[in-house]
Formats: structure tokens, sequence, C-alpha cells
């Protein structure tokens, strides 16, 4: 299970592990486009955690994520523990 923690409505849902993280925040109400790597709007910036997600995707790095940046549609939990992203 996996916690992240979306700051700007300060609260906390579980996923499982492979779930990607625009699913978690559709569950709290925050809705996403295109979910393809593509547009960027689900832009996030990881505060903690990010050694529990999936390595930068190569549309990430097409966009230029990194150091902390990453788009929540290719993020996926990939070991047991909490990630805090805002």
């Amino acid at each position: 299970m996996f916690m992240p923690y979306l700051k700007q409505h300060n609260e906390k849902i579980e996923i499982q592990l492979n779930e990607v993280l625009t699913e978690a925040a559709e569950k709290l109400g925050i809705m996403f486009s295109c979910k393809s790597g593509v547009c960027g709007m689900c832009a996030t910036t990881v505060i903690s955690g990010e050694e529990n997600l999936n390595p930068l995707t190569e549309q990430e790095e097409d966009l230029g994520m990194g150091d902390g940046m990453r788009l929540m549609c290719m993020c996926k939990l990939k070991k047991q523990g909490d990630v805090e992203i805002e």
C-alpha cells in the first residue's frame, strides 16, 4: 500500500503497487485529460519517497523532468512505502 499526500488538499489516499499517481488523485476528485505524458498538466514535485517510484520515463525526460519533478501519469509505486507529493 502507498499513501500519497496531496498537500493542496491536505488528504491522504492509499493505492496499490503499480497504480499510477493520477489514479490516486482522481479518487480525490482531481481529474486529468491526457494521461500519456504529453501535456505536462499533471507535473508535480515529489517531496519525499521518490525511491519508491519507478524511474523517470522517456516522456518525463523529454519534458525536462527530474530533480524531484515528475509527471503523475507516468509515476507508479514500485515498492511499498509512503510518497509525499505537492
